[in-house]
C-alpha cells in the first residue's frame, strides 16, 4: 500500500464517525455486541424502504467530496458523507488507482448508525478502464475494461452474487453497472430477495459519475 494510502486510512476512520456526536455516552452505557444489535435494527430498518435508500445511495454519490487526498494526481482517494438523520449516515469512498495501462475505481458505501457499522455493511463496485484516445487535453474516449462488486460486514444481508456489464468498445460516454443480488432478513426470520444496481457513466471528459437504481 502507497504511504499516502497508509496515511489516508485513518482520515477515512475518522470520516466515518462524524456523524457520533454522543457517541461516548451511547458506547458507554452498553457491550459492544449490544450497540452492534442496536446499529443493525436500526440501519436495517433504514434500507428497507427501497426508494428512501437509493435516493440516499445517490445523494451521497454526487455531492461534492468532503475530503480529497493527492486531489490533483491520477491516484486519489475522495471521502463523501450523508447524514441521514436519527443517527443514521452513508460514508461513501471512492478510490483511484493506476495500473501499468489501465485504470481502477473502486466506489464503495458504508452504513452507519451512530459511528458503528450497522446491518447495511459495506457494498463496493469496482471498475477497470484506460484512456483510448486523447482527443485535446480535457477531451477523450474511454474504454472499459471489467466491472466487478462485492460485499463485507453483512449482518441482516446475504450477497447472493453479482452480475456485471460494460459497453466494449471505447466511446465518449461509455457505461458500465453491477447489480447486486441479495437477500434481506425481516422482521420474524424471512429472508426476502432484493436487489440494488450500481452504475458508472464516464463523460467526454474522462470522469466517471456514480449512480444507483
Amino acid at each position: 500500500m502507497k504511504r499516502w494510502m497508509k496515511k489516508f486510512a485513518a482520515v477515512v476512520a475518522t470520516a466515518a464517525m462524524v456523524c457520533s456526536v454522543g457517541m461516548p455516552a451511547f458506547a458507554a452505557e452498553m457491550s459492544e455486541l449490544e450497540q452492534k444489535a442496536i446499529a443493525t435494527e436500526k440501519v436495517n430498518a433504514f434500507v428497507q424502504d427501497k426508494e428512501v435508500f437509493v435516493e440516499a445511495m445517490n445523494q451521497v454519490a454526487n455531492k461534492e467530496a468532503d475530503i480529497v487526498t493527492n486531489a490533483d494526481s491520477d491516484d486519489r482517494i475522495e471521502v463523501r458523507e450523508l447524514q441521514i438523520g436519527n443517527g443514521i449516515s452513508i460514508v461513501n469512498t471512492r478510490t483511484f488507482l493506476t495500473r501499468e495501462s489501465t485504470r481502477v475505481v473502486d466506489d464503495s458505501y458504508g452504513l452507519f448508525y451512530m459511528g458503528i457499522e450497522g446491518a447495511g455493511g459495506t457494498i463496493t463496485a469496482q471498475y477497470v478502464y484506460s484512456y483510448a484516445k486523447i482527443d485535446s487535453p480535457n477531451q477523450m474516449t474511454t474504454l472499459i475494461h471489467s466491472a466487478s462488486g462485492y460485499a463485507s460486514g453483512l449482518n441482516n444481508y446475504q450477497l447472493v452474487n453479482t452480475v456485471p456489464r460494460w459497453d466494449t468498445v471505447a466511446s465518449y460516454t461509455p457505461s458500465a453497472s453491477v447489480k447486486f443480488n441479495m437477500k434481506q432478513q425481516l422482521t420474524g426470520g424471512i429472508w426476502m430477495n432484493c436487489s440494488y444496481e450500481h452504475t458508472c457513466q464516464f463523460d467526454k471528459y474522462g470522469s466517471a459519475n456514480m449512480s444507483w437504481f
